[in-house]
């Protein structure tokens, strides 16, 4: 087991720190110790190696987890590994208990994990089988059932499981080989929890006529994640053919496509700003997007408001306004020098018509203000201009004003005002946020 661990670290020596997912039961004690065992190697052999660090989640929910995390300490000590201890309070129906723990830790492990740090967890091939069969029963489609992944990203670092393809009964028999002892959680054995029901219940069942049922498991969630690949690929260039400026989708396009496309492809859209929904509320969510023209629909979520809008499905923040910190005007000395206005930006390149004088700063659309455009006679509202160019009533104040000495200049990339539009200027873009 020491060599295939090896193997399975060796691509990540590059990392600063290799942080042990800690919870002091028998697959985490063995991991800190083939990880601790695997560095030692590195630095005999003189070349480089990560820290090697621990976590401990302190749940909070047996009376012995004070012990257990003093036990932790304990091991990591004499193994010369600087453990942190993380309390974490669960509030919450005793059937959800399970979600609310696994939430909390990974709550946990995204605010600690830091840029270039690799996270280490000990799930082992039969945690694989039991995920899979627990998102079976919950209706998963092929994401779901891809199960675990070997590695992703978390936080600012990158999440790894290097034992996922070794078994339980592998992984005992090496803890005990080396003499190991490890904290028994007793809820481990309480079957009302769905994953330990299948655990002590289901698989054991399997296994009377399938021994290596868990193996065959964790093939069909390798297979199902080399699918949901492939599936994400077509699509993602769905997705791109349909998105338009600031993001919004097509819906004019989407609607071209079968009624299963167009349910990925809206899928993957909402995914793109954190969205998840289930399958009920995603046909509805659907069937509103082609509802008669006349409507508007809208849908809040935490993550922000997504609305129709001239058969487009357009994303905003929750609070639409100025961009965060930006509520006064702001200067650009540079224009060469793109200009960061929250998470979107403008871009002025050499060769286009806005030809600025003075001092240039940034602001934004106050009540009541007017705007006379290059080569006409009077002035407008800008009320009017935003209603002509099409410009949703939500996304106004977020339109950057360019002022030359105080007085309006540009409207973003939209239009150039009297007295600053000649050859030889600038060409302004305004990358608007998703």
């Amino acid at each position: 087991m020491s060599e295939r661990f090896r193997q399975a670290m060796m691509p990540w020596r590059d990392r600063s720190a290799w942080v042990i997912a800690f919870s002091g039961g028998c697959d985490s004690r063995l991991l800190l110790e083939l990880a601790a065992e695997f560095r030692r190697s590195l630095l005999n052999s003189n070349q480089s190696a990560p820290t090697l660090k621990a976590i401990h989640i302190d749940h909070g929910i047996h009376s012995d987890s004070g012990q257990w995390a003093q036990q932790c300490q304990n091991w990591c000590a004499a193994l010369g590994v600087p453990l942190k201890v993380h309390n974490v309070e669960l509030a919450g129906a005793r059937q959800g208990l399970e979600n609310l723990a696994r939430q909390a830790r990974y709550r946990v492990f995204e605010q600690q994990l830091g840029a270039a740090e690799l996270l280490l967890m000990a799930h082992h091939q039969d945690d694989q089988a039991e995920t899979l069969l627990l998102r079976l029963m919950r209706g998963a489609g092929v994401r779901g059932l891809s199960a675990m992944p070997q590695s992703r990203a978390v936080g600012a670092g990158t999440l790894l499981r290097p034992l996922l393809n070794e078994t339980r009964a592998s992984i005992e028999a090496e803890a005990r080989l080396r003499g190991l002892s490890w904290i028994d959680d007793p809820s481990n054995a309480d079957t009302s929890f769905d994953r330990n029901f299948v655990r002590h219940r289901m698989l054991p069942v399997l296994a009377e006529r399938w021994p290596d049922g868990s193996t065959r498991l964790s093939k069909i969630a390798e297979l199902q994640a080399e699918t949901n690949i492939l599936l994400s690929q077509y699509v993602q260039a769905d997705l791109q053919q349909l998105l338009r400026d600031a993001g919004e989708l097509d819906l004019a396009g989407l609607v071209q496509f079968s009624t299963e496309r167009q349910r990925v492809v809206l899928r993957a859209f909402l995914a793109s700003f954190g969205i998840e929904v289930e399958r009920a509320e995603l046909s509805e969510l659907l069937e509103q997007c082609f509802a008669a023209p006349d409507r508007q629909p809208e849908w809040v979520f935490p993550q922000g408001i997504l609305r129709r809008h001239r058969q487009r499905l357009c994303f905003s923040a929750p609070h639409d306004s100025k961009p965060d910190g930006m509520a006064t005007p702001i200067l650009w000395p540079d224009l060469a020098t793109p200009l960061a206005l929250g998470e979107s930006r403008l871009i002025a390149t050499f060769g286009g018509e806005f030809c600025p004088k003075g001092e240039v700063s940034i602001g934004w659309r106050e009540p009541g203000m007017r705007c006379q455009l290059a080569g006409e006679s009077h002035s407008r509202a800008l009320k009017k201009l935003f209603q002509e160019w099409g410009i949703p009533q939500w996304r106004r104040q977020q339109v950057p004003l360019i002022f030359c000495d105080g007085e309006l200049a540009a409207i973003a990339d939209f239009a150039i005002c009297e007295g600053f539009k000649g050859d030889g200027g600038w060409q302004l873009q305004w990358n608007a946020s998703r």
